[in-house]
């Protein structure tokens, strides 16, 4: 199974994942570099015409005062994008070096536990969702016309659709690999553990460190790092205090421990790690916290698909399709994708129609088509059988 098959696999203890976690956030960090620069420089023509270093430093000034929901309008949508999306390039190549350094796991082995990757599953699951997509956004601008418009342009539309085609699902991929992959299997691997509690408040301490610098536009590259290191260095130091004590030992807290033996716990945490992530999107501006209720409800519903179809095939085609449809067909001023779109939506966002029906209505039919399709069965102990 999907994730019983680490039993197998070498250096699997739980500090290796969250070192491994580390390295792919930091690298996810310097991805972000292209597109700073590009901001910088773009700011630095507003306000000085003398010379490139004098537009990067007074650029760099005039982005310090630049609301957080205004940067991804400072340069054209496909130049943001393709620079937005380079980020994830950095931290693919990031989460190969954890796996090899950290692991001595290939790609593969976080992505299905079949002989070989599914590419009819991953296409089934992407025209599914895309042909669902395609159809719901047609009959919502034929029934209220009003609320979109008409934004189409054939040159930067095909420059967007060169884009999405080559890169997007680079980043599609990349958050599940992360999430229903790596970061799934290490919780099962650490499930177990006599020390998981505290670990899973370690992770979760990286997490927050990790939000925190990360949305942080003041902080440089190098302090970003140093205080990423500190935060991992700390819940280290204090794991090993509280072992040097024997807290790990103590009845009450091998109880408390023995209540994560589940397969859901893992589904859980990285469901709930999922909507965490997107905290800085621009849409939660908009959305209000509501929206949580959608990334957390997509993020469990791809946990589902993993844990029934022993892989993430069926996960990274329907990742796939949401963002690339969407990034074609329907572009908004809070959305977190502002690209040169077919349509785009003006009215004002129906939170019901967009966080609750997904997750309460759409997404179980989802499911109850897959199950039927690949004939899933036995699902307590898939999702919530003993560890």
């Amino acid at each position: 199974m999907f994730l019983t098959q680490i039993k197998s696999f070498p250096k699997t203890q739980f500090w290796r994942y969250i070192l491994g976690f580390a390295l792919i956030a930091w690298f996810y960090i310097l991805g972000q570099i292209p597109l700073f620069i590009g901001w910088i420089i773009k700011k630095g023509e507003e306000v000085s015409e003398q010379g490139l270093l004098n537009q990067i430093i007074k650029g760099f000034e005039n982005l310090q005062d630049t609301p957080q929901r205004d940067l991804m309008g400072i340069l054209p949508n496909n130049t943001t994008l393709i620079l937005a999306l380079l980020m994830f390039l950095f931290t693919l190549f990031g989460i190969l070096l954890a796996l090899k350094w950290c692991h001595n796991q290939k790609l593969k082995q976080i992505t299905t536990a079949r002989m070989k990757v599914d590419w009819k599953r991953i296409f089934f699951s992407f025209g599914l969702l895309a042909t669902f997509s395609i159809i719901t956004t047609f009959l919502s601008y034929w029934s209220t016309p009003e609320d979109y418009i008409w934004n189409f342009n054939w040159e930067p539309f095909l420059i967007l659709l060169v884009i999405v085609v080559t890169l997007l699902p680079i980043q599609t991929s990349v958050e599940e690999w992360i999430f229903r992959g790596y970061l799934m299997q290490g919780f099962y691997k650490a499930t177990k553990h006599r020390q998981f509690f505290i670990y899973l408040i370690a992770v979760l301490m990286i997490l927050l460190s990790y939000y925190f610098i990360n949305s942080n536009y003041e902080m440089s590259l190098s302090e970003k790092i140093i205080l990423l290191i500190f935060a991992f260095g700390l819940c280290i130091t204090i794991i090993n205090f509280l072992d040097k004590k024997n807290v790990f030992t103590i009845p009450s807290y091998r109880k408390l421990n023995s209540f994560f033996d589940s397969r859901f716990t893992p589904l859980i945490i990285t469901s709930v790690t999922f909507g965490l992530m997107h905290l800085a999107n621009p849409e939660m501006e908009e959305l209000g916290y509501y929206a949580m209720v959608f990334y957390i409800g997509t993020g469990l519903f791809l946990g589902i698909l993993t844990l029934m179809d022993d892989g993430l095939e069926l996960a990274l085609g329907f990742h796939a399709a949401n963002n690339m449809i969407t990034a074609l067909l329907v572009t908004a001023d809070y959305s977190v994708l502002q690209t040169d779109a077919i349509l785009k939506q003006t009215g004002e966002p129906e939170v019901g129609w967009q966080i609750i029906l997904p997750v309460l209505v759409l997404y179980p039919i989802f499911l109850f088509i897959f199950a039927k399709k690949y004939k899933w069965s036995n699902w307590k102990e898939r999702l919530f059988g003993s560890i």
